[in-house]
């Protein structure tokens, strides 16, 4: 029914991304939905003294005519505007907003006429490429960092034990010693059970616990007691003390003994490793792997910074606010993972919107400027390109090339996500060869 509309569209361009229809619809159009409406609903409706789909076509109309033709004007004004948007050429982003409907009650020989606001997809032209300058960083694994990981490793791994009855430990606290101590908290002089840990074991300078207390414990001797007072930030979650001094107490009661693991095979097993030399070969390959992808990371980021600085252009509303929701929902799962209440959460949220608009109108700008690289540059991933990376991550995650196909079929979303990120990756490597390279 929809290509028998008969109605007159004028746009009018508001912005680079916004646009006006004024559309005016022939009285001619409404007879054929309201007739068909009208007909559905006699099959369906049930009157008193009439077997259903039995109705006489007038009492449905003294019923339910009301009520049918405010369902049209849903649906003339749907479809209008769809097609008008499809006869003017126009790529509509979001749902239209709809007002100054006229004629809502379609009365006989009167156009309906509404108006509607919607915003498109902005016209990019893309820059000269070559006077875009990008810094391109490279992984650098220094000599010793897989030595100080794997005694990182030891550390986190050492057997802590009490040094009751050894006088070498009836010393004073130095940074990176392992204590045990108890703290009371006072607000405004009263105790709260939020403000106090009986017998909590600390690192001194591990900067897991608050600054100030892991201070204030350097010095102390086992037995002693300290009073130190810590201002929490305004930006603290727990709204008990945030922007409010406290006052601890902090009692030493001992340096504890901490015992290292042998560095041996043994040692090495605990990280599904045969042997140090083995356990020494899987850290160098982790690091690597991590280096390289924070190299690319930061390329990218420099690309990135590059292309927006050469191109300016209006970004469409619902974009930004679909990408601002979907940032705002994984900020929120990560801060519930981290104990944050739900009144915590909705203050801190409301706190960071105005920054996370801004990081969203960013990237939605990347992703805008991004498609335009693939749609000039006639770049998109074809069958082979999935065929490759169902491979590798059959290989990476010690599965079948069968099991990741299914996965991938039967997961839209997953296979949507997978081929923008190789598209992107292909439009990157196309722009790298386009803009001008300084390494870092």
């Amino acid at each position: 029914m929809i290509e028998t509309l008969k109605f007159d569209c004028k746009v009018d361009n508001k912005s680079t991304i916004l646009r006006e229809l004024k559309v005016t619809v022939d009285p001619s159009s409404f007879q054929g939905y309201i007739d068909t409406s009208l007909s559905r609903l006699q099959q369906t409706a049930q009157i008193r003294g009439f077997r259903k789909g039995k109705v006489p076509l007038d009492l449905i109309k003294k019923y339910y005519l009301k009520d049918v033709k405010a369902d049209v004007v849903k649906q003339v004004v749907s479809d209008s505007f769809w097609k008008a948007v499809r006869d003017q050429n126009l790529l509509p982003v979001g749902a239209p907003l709809i007002s100054d409907i006229q004629n809502p009650d379609l009365e006989d020989a009167k156009k309906l006429t509404y108006v509607a606001n919607v915003e498109v997809f902005p016209e990019i032209k893309l820059a000269n490429l070559g006077k875009v300058k990008v810094q391109r960083h490279t992984a650098v694994l220094g000599a010793d960092e897989v030595e100080k990981t794997i005694e990182n490793l030891r550390q986190n791994h050492a057997e802590v034990t009490s040094s009751e009855g050894d006088s070498s430990y009836e010393r004073a606290v130095t940074d990176g010693d392992t204590v045990e101590m108890t703290f009371l908290g006072r607000l405004n002089g009263q105790t709260h059970d939020k403000l106090k840990g009986e017998r909590q074991v600390v690192k001194v300078g591990a900067k897991r616990f608050l600054d100030e207390l892991e201070e204030a414990l350097v010095g102390m001797r086992p037995g002693q007691t300290k009073s130190v007072t810590v201002t929490f930030s305004e930006e603290f979650p727990d709204e008990m003390v945030a922007g409010k001094p406290v006052e601890f107490e902090v009692t030493l009661h001992e340096i504890k003994k901490v015992q290292l693991p042998a560095l041996d095979d043994e040692f090495a097993k605990r990280f599904q490793s045969e042997s140090i030399a083995d356990l020494r070969e899987k850290v160098q390959k982790s690091l690597s792997e991590e280096k390289t992808n924070d190299a690319r990371s930061r390329t990218r980021e420099s690309l990135m910074r590059g292309l927006l600085e050469h191109h300016s252009f209006e970004v469409p509303t619902a974009l930004v606010d679909t990408e601002l929701k979907s940032m705002v929902d994984d900020f929120a799962n990560r801060m519930r993972k981290q104990g944050f209440t739900d009144k915590m959460l909705q203050a801190e949220v409301d706190r960071r919107t105005a920054e996370m608009r801004g990081s969203a109108v960013e990237r939605v700008r990347v992703f805008l400027l991004l498609e335009k690289v693939a749609e000039q540059a006639k770049l998109e991933v074809i069958d082979a390109d999935l065929d490759r990376e169902y491979e590798g991550l059959a290989k990476n995650i010690s599965s079948t090339l069968e099991q990741v196909r299914e996965f991938y079929g039967r997961s839209e979303d997953a296979l949507r996500r997978l081929k923008y990120r190789l598209k992107e990756e292909k439009v990157i490597e196309y722009l790298m060869g386009q803009v001008k390279v300084e390494e870092a």
